[in-house]
């Protein structure tokens, strides 16, 4: 096996294809960081398998000889690392060593018998298919996954939910507590599916425009124009047992307010770093007022943002700065709207905070204290 190729690009492969190793959620996965790599009609391609998740990173090659290896891929990712950047790149496989050329640089690598691991399939053509903008869907769910439910074992959030609503695909995450529903753009095609948090940041390895959505069996596939795939096995439970998110979009809320995302970001950032745990919210005429003591040392805070809008009731909560400083930090609209909701009927009643974006993006976040006074004449 022989190939020959930029090592940008080489490195781009293994980045692509070592996700299963990289981004399994699963703590115990043991698979030895090995994959595949293979030469074939002018292109090389890199796979590796773990316990959840495949993956298999596609590409060109200048010259080649087709055959296949063995070989701990991030091993020759970290030597990339410290090789001249930009030069072209060869490998060839000889006597159960893998030699990498980079420039006047060499290397050369142990490999496991050849046909340890077995090549992955390519993915079907006649599939159903959903295609989105990489950025817009890797951008959703890493807004959705602040809301993400923590796995107290170590410490990692778990799961997002890609479903579709109102012709539009949408990332969901909730800890009970908070909730983040992001849209990541149009479709029209039913889908209903759980993503491990860990697992999808190896999205961002993709170098494309475009990424494909395919359920293939029990799993759910993602893979770009040219062969390059991630699949996830599915947890059918996991579906089944992710909280019901629609009745939040019904809620009743009190009189919507106005104000600049810039502005809110920076009076709760500021709660949040003088007391993460609480702080109390006051909406007054004309303006948003956030106010808090750090117990330590009776540090005081008071943070305001104007608004445009009339509430019609005069409002004090409680809450979580950290919870919103979060969320907020992901959005990239010019202006939010902040949204109330409480029983009219009595004070100091359990509540809830709303924000939504322009962009459609929705964060719900259960209030600590909401009271709701005589409504304004």
């Amino acid at each position: 096996m022989k190939a020959v190729l930029s090592s940008t690009d080489f490195s781009s492969l293994l980045k692509l294809a070592s996700s299963p190793i990289k981004n399994d959620p699963v703590k115990d996965a043991d698979v030895g960081g090995y994959g595949r790599i293979e030469v074939r009609e002018n292109r090389i391609i890199v796979e590796s398998t773990s316990s959840t998740m495949s993956a298999r990173a596609v590409g060109e090659v200048e010259s080649g000889e087709d055959g296949h290896c063995c070989i701990q891929l991030d091993t020759i990712a970290e030597m990339l690392k410290v090789m001249p950047v930009g030069e072209k790149s060869s490998i060839e496989y000889v006597d159960s060593r893998l030699k990498l050329k980079v420039g006047k640089s060499r290397c050369s690598f142990g490999c496991i018998d050849p046909d340890t691991i077995a090549p992955l399939r390519a993915i079907p053509e006649d599939l159903p298919r959903i295609v989105l903008k990489l950025e817009n869907l890797v951008g959703a769910i890493s807004a959705a996954s602040v809301s993400g439910e923590v796995n107290d074992a170590d410490g990692v959030r778990s799961n997002v939910l890609l479903e579709t609503m109102d012709g539009k695909l949408w990332a969901v995450a909730t800890d009970n507590i908070r909730c983040s529903i992001v849209p990541a753009g149009e479709c029209r095609q039913g889908f209903r599916s759980t993503i491990s948090i860990k697992g999808a940041k190896a999205l961002r390895a993709f170098d494309c425009e475009d990424i494909t959505i395919v359920e293939l069996g029990a799993s759910i596939v993602f893979l770009d124009s040219i062969g390059s795939y991630i699949q996830f096995q599915q947890s059918e439970q996991a579906a089944k047992s992710f909280p019901n998110f629609r009745p939040i979009m019904g809620i009743e809320h009190i009189d919507e307010l106005k104000l600049s995302t810039e502005r809110f970001t920076t009076v709760m950032s500021g709660a949040n770093k003088v007391n993460p745990q609480e702080c109390v919210m006051v909406v007054e005429d004309e303006e948003v007022v956030v106010m808090n003591v750090r117990p330590s040392d009776g540090t005081e805070y008071r943070g305001v943002a104007a608004y445009d809008g009339r509430p019609g009731y005069d409002i004090r909560v409680g809450l979580c700065p950290l919870l919103i400083a979060e969320f907020l930090k992901t959005l990239s609209s010019d202006s939010l709207s902040l949204f109330f909701s409480s029983d009219r009927n009595q004070l100091n009643s359990p509540g809830h905070i709303m924000i939504r974006d322009e962009s459609g993006s929705i964060f719900f976040v259960k209030s600590l204290v909401c009271l709701v006074e005589t409504p304004k004449l």
